[in-house]
């Protein structure tokens, strides 16, 4: 439900209980025939006036801007349609710069008297911040999200709006330093190494985004058209972007769904914990098949097929799919589903940039059927998530259950580098109790340190995680890691994803450990030269 729709039930709402409120004062009274109706009339013209007054002054105090910004794209081309005042305004207005997290510019304007350039640092680094394209395609991420700070320095507070409004003062374009650390966002994408994914890693405490890599992603410098000689050579580029059937303009860190697979299996044993039916030491009884609702499932994980017991924390540990599908027939529908819903999955993640609504089934009805739910239980079935979500999942294990909102922006500095504002960091939700995420965490760290998730392992840190294999209908299953790793307690968590990349337990894990190890080191170097 959108926010003006929010405001006109409420407001509207008023006038219902208002005339209410009157009609039942005037209960019981002895009135005229004649002036009979009057009161009401004039209750109900009063709080219609009162309602409209108040929504005027809304859209024109508080809102101005909102509305003086609204734009629409064209579906065919891409091109965006402005307030053309805002548009020549953003051809020869100075913009704020955009900074990473120890102060290095991403994106500035350059001066070219009349008119005004966008420039970026390199694109590996530069396209977290999103693109700024006035002529032709309008702003994206950060250029948006930021965009009244970036062009004219955003009043905070009721006085400061006011202020505004009648032209009391006026502020400067601010700078916006961002919680990305450009080594470490240049190691993540090359680390993708030209295959189609995404790489997230956060920090644990805070929900700081250190890194935001996706493959392929779009070069904001060669949208940056501010002369009409920008624009032929910006178009072509933007059409080779359509054309390309790796569609750069999905962004995988945050629009990318893709099926979890055993990934998701943290979640079921986080809930089978909680929930009380089951603890890390628990034994189930996998002999390589399992059949439910007459649907088998065949065990391919076991390290020993000898073997036909194993324990939650092994289970985990070699991602025994027969396990976690009778944990989830355990659960049950409703308790699996509420579980996944308190982790996050049937909502938007509060982001700077838009991320898809990672989901358990397409119905509701879908995990109610005995074998749709053993499915689900072990990362198939009809879960769909992103790389930015799903670090999250890891983020709230290795935080004592808290699950943060991810933070891309870290504070807003006025033109002499002076902080005007900080953003802080927010919880998002506490899907499972502080002694539950303990448990699973350890269950992550033997994973790595003696499971399948060992290519994670670097030494002399603590890492956790967990692989994943999503198979999909068409095609190579993706791959998945997800962990949290630190010196001695977890410090940043991560999410690895290869479109249609094979096996998890390879390259996504390796990968994964690697990422730690850098945001690891990198956090003891900015430790180091602070003090």
């Amino acid at each position: 439900m959108t926010t003006e729709l929010l405001w006109a039930i409420g407001l509207w709402a008023a006038v219902v209980v208002a005339g209410s409120f009157f009609a039942l004062r005037q209960r019981g009274r002895r009135v005229e025939p004649v002036s009979r109706n009057l009161p009401f009339v004039a209750v109900g013209l009063l709080a219609t006036l009162a309602a409209l007054a108040v929504q005027a002054s809304r859209i024109q105090v508080f809102q101005q801007r909102t509305y003086a910004n609204r734009s629409g794209a064209d579906p065919n081309t891409g091109e965006v349609t402005a307030n053309s005042r805002l548009v020549v305004g953003d051809t020869r207005q100075m913009r704020g710069s955009i900074l990473d997290g120890v102060g290095r510019e991403l994106a500035w304007s350059e001066d070219l008297d009349p008119l005004v350039q966008r420039r970026y640092t390199a694109p590996e680094v530069a396209h977290v911040t999103g693109f700024f394209s006035p002529l032709l395609y309008g702003k994206e991420g950060i250029e948006l999200d930021a965009d009244d700070a970036l062009r004219n320095g955003t009043r905070r507070g009721i006085a400061e709006q006011l202020a505004g409004v009648f032209s009391i003062g006026s502020l400067d374009p601010e700078d916006v330093q961002l919680t990305i650390w450009s080594g470490l966002q240049q190691e993540a994408q090359e680390a993708l190494a030209g295959r189609i994914g995404a790489a997230v890693i956060v920090d644990v405490r805070t929900g700081a985004v250190r890194a935001m890599a996706s493959y392929p992603f779009v070069d904001p410098g060669q949208l940056a058209a501010v002369r009409q000689a920008d624009v032929p050579a910006a178009r072509a580029y933007w059409d080779t972007l359509l054309a390309d059937d790796r569609r750069p303009l999905l962004r995988r860190s945050t629009l990318g769904l893709y099926t979890p697979g055993s990934i998701f299996k943290v979640i079921t044993a986080a809930a089978a914990i909680d929930s009380g039916i089951a603890d890390p030491g628990t034994i189930y009884i996998d002999d390589g098949v399992f059949t439910v609702d007459g649907h088998t499932i065949i065990e391919a994980n076991r390290p020993d097929d000898t073997i036909i017991e194993w324990t939650l924390t092994e289970g985990l540990a070699y991602s025994l799919n027969v396990v976690f599908a009778q944990i989830g027939i355990d659960l049950g529908p409703e308790t699996l589903n509420r579980y996944a819903e308190a982790f996050g999955f049937g909502e938007v993640p509060p982001f700077e940039y838009p991320v898809a609504r990672s989901q358990v089934a397409s119905s509701d009805d879908f995990i109610g059927q005995p074998a749709a739910l053993a499915d689900t239980a072990f990362g198939q079935g009809e879960l769909q998530t992103t790389a930015v979500h799903m670090v999250l999942v890891a983020q709230a294990i290795a935080n004592g259950g808290v699950m943060l909102e991810p933070r891309l922006i870290d504070r807003y500095l006025d033109r002499d580098g002076a902080t005007r504002h900080v953003v802080p960091s927010r919880t998002w939700s506490q899907p499972v109790a502080a002694a539950t995420a303990s448990a699973v965490e350890e269950m992550m760290v033997v994973a790595v340190e003696s499971g399948y998730a060992s290519a994670a392992f670097v030494p002399g840190l603590r890492i956790g995680g967990k692989t994943g294999t999503a198979e999909v209908h068409d095609g190579e299953p993706h791959a998945w890691f997800i962990g949290f790793g630190g010196v001695d307690r977890p410090e940043f968590a991560v999410a690895v994803v290869f479109e249609h990349g094979g096996s998890g337990g390879s390259v996504a894990s390796a990968v994964g450990g690697q990422l730690l190890a850098s945001a690891i080191a990198r956090q003891a170097q900015l430790s180091a030269s602070a003090t």
